[in-house]
């Protein structure tokens, strides 16, 4: 809770204003499709990993993951 409310004082955002977030098995940077019924997709903000991912039922079944954020069209 600390870091997330020194990050909210800061002013600063590390995502450059993306506001959707997905975890992924793969490098990928595309953008992310189908989103709010576009087909040309939504813009790639920020991509960070490769992450250990411990819980492999869920939707990313990789032991590795990366998280993408992405604009608002």
């Amino acid at each position: 809770m600390q870091a997330a409310r020194e990050a909210y004082l800061s002013g600063s955002d590390p995502t450059n204003g993306a506001v959707h977030l997905n975890q992924r098995d793969d490098a990928s940077r595309a953008n992310l499709k189908f989103a709010h019924g576009d087909p040309e997709g939504v813009p790639l903000s920020t991509q960070s990993g490769p992450y250990n991912n411990a819980y492999t039922k869920g939707q990313v079944p990789s032991r590795k993951a990366w998280l993408n954020t992405y604009f608002d069209k």
